[in-house]
């Protein structure tokens, strides 16, 4: 069972509203609503490119940056 710890965690009942939906997460309670959004194939298709194309981007970033660490932490004679 939880303990209340000062500045880490706090134990609490909760009691909803009828017909609330909450979300639990580690730390946080959020309020859940259903939310249906429909897509038709074309506009499914241009949403999955937009983000196929972001993520990729980010890969990108990612490796440009995992190589500017190796490089500065090679000049600092640090090897893994």
């Amino acid at each position: 069972m939880a303990r209340n710890r000062g500045g880490f965690c706090r134990r609490t009942l909760l009691r909803p509203n009828p017909g609330e939906k909450l979300v639990l997460q580690r730390g946080a309670v959020l309020r859940g609503e259903d939310r249906i959004i429909r897509h038709t194939p074309a506009e499914f298709q241009a949403k999955m490119g937009d983000f196929t194309q972001n993520l990729d981007s980010l890969f990108a970033k990612s490796a440009r940056l995992e190589g500017e660490i190796r490089k500065q932490l090679g000049g600092l004679k640090y090897e893994q």
